[in-house]
Protein backbone atom coordinates (compact mmCIF):
# COMPACT_ATOMS: atom_id res chain seq x y z
CA UNK A 1 0.00 0.00 0.00
CA UNK A 2 2.93 2.71 0.90
CA UNK A 3 4.34 1.41 -2.17
CA UNK A 4 1.87 2.39 -4.30
CA UNK A 5 1.37 5.70 -2.69
CA UNK A 6 5.11 6.54 -3.75
CA UNK A 7 4.54 5.42 -7.28
CA UNK A 8 1.45 7.40 -7.83
CA UNK A 9 2.36 10.68 -7.51
CA UNK A 10 5.90 9.81 -8.86
CA UNK A 11 4.14 8.45 -12.07
CA UNK A 12 1.77 11.45 -12.47
CA UNK A 13 5.41 13.51 -12.19
CA UNK A 14 6.78 11.65 -15.32
CA UNK A 15 3.65 12.57 -17.27
CA UNK A 16 3.71 16.42 -16.32
CA UNK A 17 7.45 16.51 -17.44
CA UNK A 18 6.63 14.29 -20.73
CA UNK A 19 3.52 16.53 -21.23
CA UNK A 20 6.11 19.81 -20.45
CA UNK A 21 8.95 18.44 -23.36
CA UNK A 22 6.07 17.79 -25.90
CA UNK A 23 4.64 20.82 -25.15
CA UNK A 24 8.45 23.05 -25.58
CA UNK A 25 9.09 20.92 -28.74
CA UNK A 26 5.87 22.15 -30.43
CA UNK A 27 7.02 25.93 -29.58
CA UNK A 28 10.42 25.65 -30.75
CA UNK A 29 10.90 28.55 -33.35
CA UNK A 30 12.47 26.82 -36.04
CA UNK A 31 14.10 30.05 -37.83
CA UNK A 32 15.30 30.63 -33.94
CA UNK A 33 17.01 27.37 -34.23
CA UNK A 34 18.63 27.58 -37.37
CA UNK A 35 20.06 31.15 -36.15
CA UNK A 36 21.61 30.00 -33.26
CA UNK A 37 23.40 26.51 -35.18
CA UNK A 38 24.55 29.61 -38.05
CA UNK A 39 25.90 31.51 -34.94
CA UNK A 40 27.46 28.38 -33.26
CA UNK A 41 29.12 26.97 -36.59
CA UNK A 42 30.48 30.81 -37.59
CA UNK A 43 31.81 31.01 -34.55
CA UNK A 44 33.16 34.80 -34.22
CA UNK A 45 32.27 35.25 -37.17
CA UNK A 46 28.68 35.96 -37.31
CA UNK A 47 26.13 36.97 -39.56
CA UNK A 48 27.31 40.75 -40.82
CA UNK A 49 27.48 43.11 -43.51
CA UNK A 50 29.83 42.69 -46.46
CA UNK A 51 30.41 45.56 -48.18
CA UNK A 52 32.48 45.38 -51.71
CA UNK A 53 33.69 47.91 -54.33
CA UNK A 54 31.93 47.88 -57.42
CA UNK A 55 32.77 50.44 -60.30
CA UNK A 56 33.73 52.99 -58.06
CA UNK A 57 31.29 52.81 -55.59
CA UNK A 58 30.34 50.61 -52.02
CA UNK A 59 27.35 48.10 -52.62
CA UNK A 60 25.84 46.20 -49.53
CA UNK A 61 26.23 42.15 -50.71
CA UNK A 62 24.33 41.04 -47.56
CA UNK A 63 21.21 43.28 -47.93
CA UNK A 64 21.53 44.03 -51.30
CA UNK A 65 23.52 41.39 -53.96
CA UNK A 66 25.50 41.68 -56.40
CA UNK A 67 23.44 43.66 -58.60
CA UNK A 68 25.44 43.59 -62.49
CA UNK A 69 28.56 42.27 -60.95
CA UNK A 70 29.50 38.67 -61.74
CA UNK A 71 33.18 37.71 -60.06
CA UNK A 72 33.51 39.20 -56.49
CA UNK A 73 36.68 38.66 -55.03
CA UNK A 74 38.10 39.19 -50.71
CA UNK A 75 41.44 40.00 -50.29
CA UNK A 76 43.59 39.17 -46.90
CA UNK A 77 43.27 42.62 -45.37
CA UNK A 78 39.08 41.84 -46.05
CA UNK A 79 38.28 44.24 -48.85
CA UNK A 80 35.69 42.78 -51.51
CA UNK A 81 35.85 44.23 -55.04
CA UNK A 82 33.35 43.33 -57.46
CA UNK A 83 33.69 43.42 -61.19
CA UNK A 84 31.82 42.58 -64.53
CA UNK A 85 34.90 40.31 -65.77
CA UNK A 86 37.37 38.29 -64.83
CA UNK A 87 40.07 40.16 -66.70
CA UNK A 88 39.07 43.10 -64.48
CA UNK A 89 39.67 41.01 -61.39
CA UNK A 90 43.01 39.81 -62.40
CA UNK A 91 44.23 43.38 -62.89
CA UNK A 92 43.21 44.42 -59.87
CA UNK A 93 44.53 41.57 -58.18
CA UNK A 94 47.97 42.68 -59.81
CA UNK A 95 47.73 46.11 -58.55
CA UNK A 96 46.59 45.01 -54.93
CA UNK A 97 49.50 42.53 -54.86
CA UNK A 98 52.16 45.16 -55.44
CA UNK A 99 50.69 47.87 -53.41
CA UNK A 100 50.16 44.95 -50.28
CA UNK A 101 54.09 43.13 -51.07
CA UNK A 102 56.30 42.78 -48.27
CA UNK A 103 53.20 43.62 -45.62
CA UNK A 104 51.18 40.92 -44.02
CA UNK A 105 48.07 41.44 -46.24
CA UNK A 106 50.58 40.56 -49.28
CA UNK A 107 49.05 37.21 -51.33
CA UNK A 108 51.75 34.91 -51.32
CA UNK A 109 53.93 33.66 -54.55
CA UNK A 110 53.59 30.45 -55.36
CA UNK A 111 56.59 28.41 -54.83
CA UNK A 112 58.55 25.61 -57.12
CA UNK A 113 55.84 23.36 -58.46
CA UNK A 114 52.75 25.17 -57.60
CA UNK A 115 51.16 27.65 -60.32
CA UNK A 116 47.31 28.64 -61.28
CA UNK A 117 44.97 25.94 -61.45
CA UNK A 118 43.69 25.79 -64.80
CA UNK A 119 41.69 22.68 -65.82
CA UNK A 120 41.40 21.60 -69.26
CA UNK A 121 38.79 19.58 -71.32
CA UNK A 122 38.56 16.04 -70.79
CA UNK A 123 41.44 16.09 -68.52
CA UNK A 124 40.82 14.90 -64.58
CA UNK A 125 41.88 17.51 -62.16
CA UNK A 126 43.10 16.18 -58.86
CA UNK A 127 39.73 15.90 -57.37
CA UNK A 128 38.70 12.97 -60.05
CA UNK A 129 36.19 15.17 -61.56
CA UNK A 130 36.86 16.17 -65.61
CA UNK A 131 35.88 19.64 -66.53
CA UNK A 132 33.45 19.64 -69.33
CA UNK A 133 34.50 23.62 -70.14
CA UNK A 134 37.47 25.64 -70.13
CA UNK A 135 36.79 28.82 -72.28
CA UNK A 136 35.58 31.80 -70.53
CA UNK A 137 33.41 31.79 -67.95
CA UNK A 138 33.56 27.77 -67.99
CA UNK A 139 37.01 27.64 -66.69
CA UNK A 140 38.08 26.18 -63.25
CA UNK A 141 41.21 28.63 -63.53
CA UNK A 142 42.36 29.60 -60.05
CA UNK A 143 45.01 31.65 -58.86
CA UNK A 144 47.32 30.52 -56.00
CA UNK A 145 46.43 31.52 -52.96
CA UNK A 146 42.92 31.73 -53.51
CA UNK A 147 40.02 29.42 -53.60
CA UNK A 148 36.68 29.62 -55.34
CA UNK A 149 33.03 29.00 -55.53
CA UNK A 150 30.78 29.27 -58.69
CA UNK A 151 27.17 29.26 -58.54
CA UNK A 152 26.84 26.93 -61.17
CA UNK A 153 28.49 23.65 -62.34
CA UNK A 154 31.66 23.57 -64.31
CA UNK A 155 32.92 26.68 -63.44
CA UNK A 156 29.64 28.95 -64.50
CA UNK A 157 27.44 31.81 -62.71
CA UNK A 158 28.82 34.80 -60.00
CA UNK A 159 32.06 33.27 -58.86
CA UNK A 160 33.52 33.96 -55.26
CA UNK A 161 37.04 34.48 -54.36
CA UNK A 162 38.41 34.81 -51.28
CA UNK A 163 42.23 35.07 -51.21
CA UNK A 164 41.64 35.41 -47.25
CA UNK A 165 41.86 32.40 -44.95
CA UNK A 166 39.12 31.48 -42.38
CA UNK A 167 35.32 30.86 -41.55
CA UNK A 168 33.26 32.30 -43.82
CA UNK A 169 29.52 32.75 -43.54
CA UNK A 170 28.47 32.73 -47.10
CA UNK A 171 25.17 34.34 -46.26
CA UNK A 172 26.90 37.03 -45.63
CA UNK A 173 28.17 37.62 -49.32
CA UNK A 174 24.66 36.51 -50.88
CA UNK A 175 25.52 33.05 -51.93
CA UNK A 176 24.20 30.42 -48.96
CA UNK A 177 22.92 27.15 -50.87
CA UNK A 178 24.44 28.24 -54.28
CA UNK A 179 27.35 26.62 -54.93
CA UNK A 180 27.32 23.96 -57.23
CA UNK A 181 31.74 24.13 -58.04
CA UNK A 182 34.46 25.18 -56.17
CA UNK A 183 38.32 25.12 -56.59
CA UNK A 184 41.34 25.00 -53.88
CA UNK A 185 44.11 26.39 -54.73
CA UNK A 186 45.56 28.17 -51.31
CA UNK A 187 48.83 27.92 -49.80
CA UNK A 188 48.48 24.47 -47.79
CA UNK A 189 45.14 22.79 -46.49
CA UNK A 190 41.70 21.71 -47.46
CA UNK A 191 38.71 23.61 -48.62
CA UNK A 192 35.78 22.19 -46.32
CA UNK A 193 32.01 23.30 -47.32
CA UNK A 194 29.33 22.98 -44.26
CA UNK A 195 26.08 22.67 -44.45
CA UNK A 196 23.90 23.90 -41.61
CA UNK A 197 21.53 22.03 -39.95
CA UNK A 198 19.49 22.04 -36.95
CA UNK A 199 19.42 19.77 -34.16
CA UNK A 200 21.66 17.57 -36.28
CA UNK A 201 25.56 17.05 -37.17
CA UNK A 202 26.49 19.99 -39.68
CA UNK A 203 27.90 17.33 -42.54
CA UNK A 204 30.90 18.58 -44.68
CA UNK A 205 32.72 18.05 -48.10
CA UNK A 206 36.11 19.06 -48.97
CA UNK A 207 37.89 20.26 -51.77
CA UNK A 208 41.61 18.70 -52.07
CA UNK A 209 44.58 21.34 -52.04
CA UNK A 210 45.32 22.19 -55.99
CA UNK A 211 41.92 20.42 -56.68
CA UNK A 212 38.36 21.51 -57.83
CA UNK A 213 34.92 19.60 -58.21
CA UNK A 214 33.53 20.27 -61.04
CA UNK A 215 29.88 19.74 -60.34
CA UNK A 216 28.95 19.66 -56.63
CA UNK A 217 25.17 17.95 -58.02
CA UNK A 218 27.42 14.82 -58.74
CA UNK A 219 28.80 14.55 -55.41
CA UNK A 220 26.14 12.32 -52.47
CA UNK A 221 24.78 14.57 -49.52
CA UNK A 222 24.36 12.30 -46.04
CA UNK A 223 20.80 11.99 -46.91
CA UNK A 224 18.72 10.40 -49.10
CA UNK A 225 18.48 11.40 -52.75
CA UNK A 226 20.54 14.42 -52.41
CA UNK A 227 23.50 16.27 -53.20
CA UNK A 228 25.95 18.75 -52.50
CA UNK A 229 24.98 20.97 -55.43
CA UNK A 230 23.96 24.42 -53.82
CA UNK A 231 23.77 22.79 -49.96
CA UNK A 232 26.72 24.94 -48.75
CA UNK A 233 26.10 27.20 -46.12
CA UNK A 234 29.81 27.93 -44.80
CA UNK A 235 33.25 27.73 -46.25
CA UNK A 236 36.65 27.37 -44.31
CA UNK A 237 40.22 27.44 -45.36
Amino acid sequence: MKTRMIAAPFAAALLVLAGAQVSSADTVDPAAEQAKEQADRAGTKKSRDVFATYKGKKINLTKNGWGTAKNCAEYPDLTVKCFDTEAEEEAATRSYKKAKKGTKYAIAEAPAGRSALATKKGEPNKAGSAALLVDGDGSGYTPFGATRLWAHTWYTGRQLTFYSDGSKNLGDYTFRDQASSACNNDEIGGMSLYDWRTGMPDPSIIVGLAGCLGNLHSYAYPAVGQNWGDKADEVTM
